[in-house]
C-alpha cells in the first residue's frame, strides 16, 4: 500500500464512521506511524508502507473509526504552544482551558510577590501546572490528582519541559493531599469535572467512552467538585488568594450561588473564543471588587 492509497482508504473509512475531520486525522495518524510530517506525505504519495507500518495503520484506523481519541493514538496534544504527552486514563487538554493560563499569568504578573506558590487541583496531564512553571520560572507549583497513571504522565511532561524541580506532584482525591500542611498557596487553579452524569448521553462519544470518567463527570448536577473546592479551599489558601476555575456552559450562576454560600465573591468571568463563560475567578469575603462583562 502506498501513502496515497492509505490516505484515501483512511479518509473514506473515517468519513463512514462520522469522524469530523477524516482526511486530517488520516494524514496525522499515517504521519506519526511513518515518522514524517504531513507535508512529506503530500509530496510523496508513491511511498510504500512496510508490512509492520501497514499493520499498525490498519489497527489505528479501526480504533479511530470507533471514535478512540486521536490524541491517544498520536500520544500527544498541543497546549499553550507546547506539546504534552497524553494517553489512556489521562484527560486530554482542551484549547478552552488555555484561558485559565491567561488569567493565572496575568494575576501572577500583577503581583510583586517573589516565588508565588500555585496549587493545581486535578492536574491530569500536568498541562496547567507545567505551563505555569515553564512560563514563569519564579513560580512553584503543587499539582494533585487522584490518578497514579495521570501523575506519571504529568511528571513526564514536567521533565520534557524542564521544570520538574519546580512542580511537586501529589496523589490523592480532592483536597486530601494538601489538607493539614503548614504551607499555604497564593493562587489555586482547577479544571474540575463538571459534566452532570445525567448528561452523559450528550457528551461526545470519544469522551464518554474513552476518557477518564472521574475527570469528566461530577455527580447528578455537575456541581459536586465545585462544592468540595469552595468549602475546602480556605484551609489551604492565603486569605487573599484567588480561585481560578473552569466552568461548563451555562454554569456560572449556579457556581456563583454555591460560592456565596461559603463566602466567596466573583471578581472576574472570562469568555472563551466561542463566547461561552468559561473561566471564573473568585476571592474570599470582601477581598476585591466584583467585575464582569
Amino acid at each position: 500500500m502506498t501513502v496515497g492509497e492509505a490516505v484515501g482508504q483512511g479518509t473514506s473509512h473515517l468519513r463512514r464512521h462520522s469522524i469530523r475531520f477524516p482526511r486530517l486525522d488520516a494524514e496525522l495518524m499515517l504521519g506519526c506511524i511513518l515518522g514524517r510530517p504531513r507535508a512529506y506525505l503530500l509530496a510523496h504519495p508513491e511511498l510504500r508502507l512496510a508490512s509492520g507500518q501497514a499493520a499498525r495503520w490498519e489497527s489505528w484506523l479501526r480504533k479511530r473509526g470507533e471514535h478512540y481519541p486521536l490524541q491517544y493514538l498520536l500520544g500527544n496534544q498541543e497546549f499553550y504552544g507546547r506539546v504534552f504527552a497524553v494517553g489512556p486514563g489521562v484527560l486530554i487538554p482542551r484549547p478552552e482551558t488555555e484561558l485559565l493560563l491567561d488569567v493565572c499569568l496575568e494575576w501572577l504578573d500583577g503581583r510583586a510577590q517573589p516565588n508565588p506558590r500555585v496549587l493545581d487541583l486535578g492536574t491530569g496531564s500536568g498541562a496547567i501546572a507545567v505551563t505555569l512553571a515553564a512560563e514563569r520560572p519564579g513560580v512553584r507549583v503543587t499539582a494533585t490528582d487522584v490518578s497514579r497513571r495521570a501523575l506519571a504522565v504529568a511528571r513526564k511532561n514536567a521533565s520534557r519541559h524542564g521544570c520538574e524541580s519546580r512542580v511537586e506532584f501529589l496523589e490523592g482525591r480532592d483536597l486530601a493531599p494538601v489538607i493539614g500542611r503548614t504551607d499555604r498557596w497564593d493562587l489555586m487553579v482547577s479544571n474540575p469535572p463538571y459534566v452532570a452524569t445525567a448528561d452523559r448521553g450528550r457528551v461526545d462519544r470519544s469522551v464518554a467512552a474513552y476518557e477518564p470518567c472521574e475527570a469528566v463527570f461530577a455527580g447528578r448536577d455537575g456541581m459536586e467538585m465545585y462544592e468540595v473546592l469552595l468549602e475546602g479551599c480556605p484551609s489551604v489558601l492565603e486569605p487573599s488568594a484567588p480561585l481560578v476555575l473552569e466552568i461548563g456552559a451555562g454554569a456560572k450562576e449556579r457556581v456563583c450561588r454555591l460560592a456565596r454560600r461559603w463566602n466567596w465573591r466573583e471578581v472576574e468571568v472570562r469568555k472563551d473564543l466561542a463566547g461561552i463563560e468559561r473561566c471564573l475567578v473568585l476571592v474570599r469575603g470582601s477581598q476585591g471588587e466584583v467585575s464582569g462583562e
